[in-house]
């Protein structure tokens, strides 16, 4: 199920026919993907990510990879077999040469910095460590993630770093199971991805603070990255990126608080989880797996996006602006408690009304919420019976729109509708929530 058969009539006089090159399109519904085209341009079926797999047409694309595509400044392509650099250089007239000779740089080591320890023995760094620090470095111009924190770590701590240009995220966490899938490890898997994550080979207890992210994610669609348990991200800025500004990826053991961030310009490329050039969602957070563990468990197009099992969350006195959603919880997102918030100029504080695909929120709490729609009669969905999602709870909400009513009905006297209040009231309101 992938857009084979595509008719590319230069891609005939490509000197390397083909092989190599990747297509990387975006999908209809609002992601990129990429996809290995052969000779033919059939696409390897093992081939796609990013939500593109099984996709059999796409949106805008573009080809990379391919000698015979160098045609604009600064476009480059590595023949690995001749071991030769092609690059169109940035003249200021094309086919001039540069005006000052150039200096090329080969680099040849993969990471400037690693430290790497065991439990045991636990070494400063991103690996088997605890009590690492990284604090007050420049990240700039890297292929991948900035600060990557491994399997076991403890009490890590990144603060006051900048980051800019990064190909992938910023700063990332990411942790292991367990290769068993029952108790006496009969049934193994070949990966440490399995259910069972009681080994405590998770980075845990992390603190991400005061930091500014900027421009990321330039060549890997991530986010800020967490799977692990129990991290603090705080008093960040965090802007310009094509997905969201923080993901937790399957939240594990919980615990986990973010707070007193700024995040915008968030999901510039993408319609997973807020609409293209639109603001985007600053925060998503996927839970697809329960884990086994002895930690206790127990936000634009959406200014809060806790979907794909994503539960347990509390949300509260934050400032969002322009989002499509306030609290989206679809594809089994539940018990989620989102009070005290202002949502400001948004089509709709949840739901939205008549889309029940994102109110499959069981047992999820709006209340005490100020909601600011941009729209006459909008905003705000039935909270009536039969309406919601079960044992949803939505009561003491504050709804402005421009003709102070709602389109729908509401049953619980405490959610009112007014008329918009003017941009300073609003303003006052979103400070008083964050004070």
């Amino acid at each position: 199920m992938s857009p084979d058969g595509l008719v590319l009539p230069r891609a005939r006089n490509y000197s390397a026919r083909g092989v190599g090159a990747e297509v990387v399109a975006w999908r209809g519904g609002g992601r990129w993907f990429t996809q290995r085209a052969n000779d033919t341009l059939q696409f390897d079926p093992s081939t796609g990510g990013q939500g593109g797999e099984g996709m059999t047409s796409a949106g805008q694309w573009y080809v990379e990879n391919v000698l015979e595509e160098v045609d604009s400044a600064e476009e480059f392509f590595h023949d690995l077999a001749a071991g030769r650099l092609y690059y169109d250089f940035n003249a200021s007239a094309p086919g001039a040469a540069p005006s000052e000779p150039q200096v090329w740089e080969a680099t040849t080591t993969r990471a400037l910095l690693s430290h790497v320890g065991t439990k045991a023995r636990p070494a400063v760094g991103l690996t088997g460590t605890e009590g690492a620090t990284v604090a007050q470095c420049h990240l700039t111009r890297l292929d991948g993630n900035g600060v990557f924190l491994s399997g076991y770590n403890r009490n890590a701590t990144i603060t006051a770093n900048e980051a800019s240009w990064v190909g992938a995220s910023a700063f990332a966490a990411w942790g292991w199971t367990s290769r068993c899938l029952n108790g006496n490890c009969s049934v193994r898997l070949p990966y440490p991805v399995g259910p069972d994550g009681r080994g405590g080979e998770q980075p845990r207890h992390t603190t991400i603070s005061h930091n500014l992210a900027v421009t990321t994610q330039t060549t890997l669609r991530g986010n800020v990255h967490f799977n692990g348990d129990v991290q603090r991200v705080c008093n960040g800025i965090r802007f310009n990126g094509p997905r969201a500004g923080i993901n937790f990826n399957d939240g594990f053991g919980g615990g986990d608080v973010v707070e007193r961030n700024l995040l915008a310009n968030t999901v510039r490329e993408s319609g997973d989880h807020g609409r293209a050039h639109s603001g985007g969602s600053p925060f998503n957070s996927w839970d697809r797996l329960p884990y086994i563990t002895t930690v206790r468990s127990g936000v634009p197009s959406e200014a809060i996006d806790t979907d794909d099992g994503s539960a347990y969350y509390k949300v509260y006195r934050n400032f969002f602006l322009y989002a499509a959603h306030g609290l989206k919880s679809d594809f089994n997102g539940h018990d989620t408690q989102a009070y005290e918030n202002v949502y400001a100029y948004v089509s709709d504080c949840w739901g939205p009304a008549g889309k029940m695909w994102l109110k499959t929120g069981a047992n999820n709490t709006f209340r005490d919420n100020a909601c600011i729609a941009n729209s006459d009669e909008g905003g705000f969905a039935s909270d009536c019976a039969g309406a919601t999602p079960v044992n949803l709870t939505i009561t003491r909400n504050r709804v402005f729109n421009r003709r102070g009513t709602l389109k729908v009905k509401l049953c619980d006297a405490s959610n009112t509708v007014k008329s918009l209040p003017e941009d300073s009231e609003v303003i006052a309101m979103g400070l008083e929530a964050i004070a």
